[in-house]
């Protein structure tokens, strides 16, 4: 061992102990001695990233890259800095450096998964994480991150069992517990995550996470008052911005329950004006949104849509298809669900094969032409291929063949693109679910729901108005000229006679009935629900969310006036409304 080894190896035994400004100084003394020793310079960098010195890290990193490049550890360690200083996608680069050198690199895969996390690349990361484990089956962070992600992309039984194996290798570690017990909470297996937030809040009372997970179990148990006064706590103890912006979404819908209407609307107002901050940041545009809905109730004019209703051409994959839709919160959750639980069908929850096949068509702009003005240059070709584009995705979503069973597209917003959906399967139909639109709005501005350019309309109760009367008015719009067969139902008819309401609809689809349709809820545990909806599908049917707006009826005064046409065009007038 040379002298400056020998140096490195009693600095970095000093490092060990947490001494950081000893070994600072003895890393310095080694790169004055020896200008050339890359090792030292890379310590250096070490001991800046752990001191928050971010600067001085990438030059100390940087000298040591400049004398040998081919250090994988070296590469990851400066991307560590590239993230200190909010550059992921330099990060990125570093860390594929890292993996060129040694494919085997466990910690470079780790990172990466985590960097491409953060870049919303939730495919790129799951396969970076799936990858650190095939070198380190054991390894904790990875099995946990990877079910996180895995619950956020809603495939709950397999989040669940990666969580399971990481609480088998540290069965007390909190953050493992943390998201454990909300994956068996958003499973609807409540004792379970009950039993787990117990034990978390036995040794750590004042945990947040736990305390949250907590409250949300007591307000599906029916214990409000219970669930009001943690949260409320919770609220008092944190300053914690998407702390804050979660409990004030989960306190107002206990408020809600608890017929405290004031209250409760000033948490939502509250948890959306946190969430508004964080749109605006990230630059997501709702009136973008509104002005394309605006320019399809003018692209797509009564002539071009009956142009459009002719028969589509040959087709080696002629299945019937139903497409199922309706503004947000009407209520389509609880239908898909009553609907999966016949025989004949097979639904897609939110992951819609036509959607798929419109961001590749908006991607790839067939005939030179934007959407959905490239829908105008398909030939009897072009609309062949894109039903088969549809057609595997749809058997990729379901997991497996259509055959034998009718196909349901459910996507609510999937309404604004009933254009293209006459354009690509004019023989299907559509069945549009309707809810009175001062709840449904109301019921919007009440959703944690992730923020989109769509849905952050819904983050002020004047957005969520203006987005459902464009909405709307395109919908009143093609039920007067799409060629499509097309049924409407309501929420509230489905609450009050849910056996009437699916049968009306069953009847549309030419499908015989099946008591197997009023089992739903005992079919709806064993399936992921990817809404909001997920707490409410496995219980009874409960009419407490109809006719809600009338407790907040001072509030929505603002947007009564701009509601009031769509309350007359679907029949809610009529009910002493």
């Amino acid at each position: 061992m040379t002298d400056t080894e020998d140096a490195i190896a009693q600095a970095r035994a000093l490092h060990q102990t947490g001494a950081l400004d000893g070994a600072e100084r003895a890393y310095r003394a080694i790169v004055e001695a020896d200008p050339g020793a890359a090792e030292a310079w890379h310590l250096l960098g070490v001991v800046a990233v752990q001191k928050g010195d971010a600067a001085g890290a990438e030059d100390h990193i940087e000298r040591a890259l400049g004398l040998d490049d081919a250090v994988p550890r070296y590469h990851n360690t400066l991307a560590t800095v590239c993230v200190l200083r909010g550059l992921p996608e330099a990060a990125e680069r570093c860390l594929r450096r890292a993996i060129a050198l040694d494919p085997g690199f466990v910690d470079a895969w780790f990172n990466l998964g985590n960097v491409l996390r953060d870049l919303k690349r939730s495919g790129a990361a799951e396969a970076a994480y799936r990858r650190t484990l095939d070198e380190d089956p054991d390894h904790l962070d990875a099995l946990n991150n990877l079910g996180l992600l895995i619950m956020a992309r809603h495939r709950l039984e397999e989040a669940e069992a990666f969580l399971r194996r990481a609480r088998g290798l540290d069965p007390a570690h909190t953050g493992v517990l943390w998201n454990l017990a909300s994956c068996l909470e958003r499973r609807n297996r409540l004792d379970e995550a009950h039993q787990i937030v117990e034990a978390l809040l036995e040794t750590s009372p004042d945990d947040v996470a736990a305390n949250l997970i907590a409250a949300r179990l007591e307000r599906r148990q029916g214990n409000l008052e219970s669930a009001a006064g943690r949260l409320q706590t919770v609220l008092a103890k944190t300053t914690d911005d998407g702390v804050r912006q979660d409990a004030d979404f989960d306190l107002g819908l206990v408020l809600d329950r608890l017929e405290r209407p004031a209250e409760a609307f000033r948490a939502f107002a509250r948890a959306n004006g946190s969430q508004a901050v964080k749109s605006r940041a990230a630059g997501i545009d709702g009136a973008a949104y509104l002005d394309r809905i605006g320019h399809a109730r003018q692209w797509f004019g009564a002539g071009r849509l009956a142009a459009w209703g002719a028969a589509p051409p040959a087709d080696d994959k002629a299945a019937p298809v139903i497409f199922f839709v309706g503004f947000p919160r009407s209520g389509t959750t609880l239908m898909e669900q009553i609907l999966a639980a016949h025989p004949a069908l097979v639904t897609t929850g939110e992951n819609s094969p036509l959607e798929s096949v419109r961001q590749t068509m908006r991607k790839e702009r067939p005939g030179g032409a934007g959407y959905p003005e490239c829908l105008e240059t398909l030939g009897p070709a072009d609309i062949r291929h894109w039903r088969r584009a549809f057609w595997n995705d749809a058997e990729a979503t379901v997991g497996g063949t259509t055959e034998g069973r009718t196909l349901v597209d459910k996507l609510p917003l999937n309404l604004i693109h009933l254009g293209m959906v006459n354009r690509l399967f004019p023989e299907a139909k559509v069945i549009v679910a309707l809810r009175d639109p001062r709840d449904v709005c109301l019921s919007c501005f009440f959703q944690n729901f992730r923020p989109t350019a769509a849905m952050v309309n819904f983050q002020t109760i004047e957005g969520a108005a203006a987005l459902y009367a464009r909405t709307m008015d395109l919908w009143l719009h093609y039920r007067d000229h799409i060629s499509m067969a097309w049924t409407e139902y309501r929420y509230e008819d489905l609450i009050a006679d849910m056996a009437g309401t699916a049968r009306r609809v069953l009847e549309f689809l030419d499908l015989e009935w099946t008591d197997d349709v009023l089992d739903y809820r005992q079919a709806a545990r064993s399936r992921t629900i990817s809404t909001p909806s997920y707490r409410d599908v496995g219980e009874g049917l409960y009419g407490r969310a109809v006719g809600r707006w009338r407790r907040y009826e001072d509030r929505l005064a603002p947007v009564l006036p701009r509601l009031e046409p769509y309350v007359e065009a679907f029949g809610y007038a009529r009910e002493g409304s």
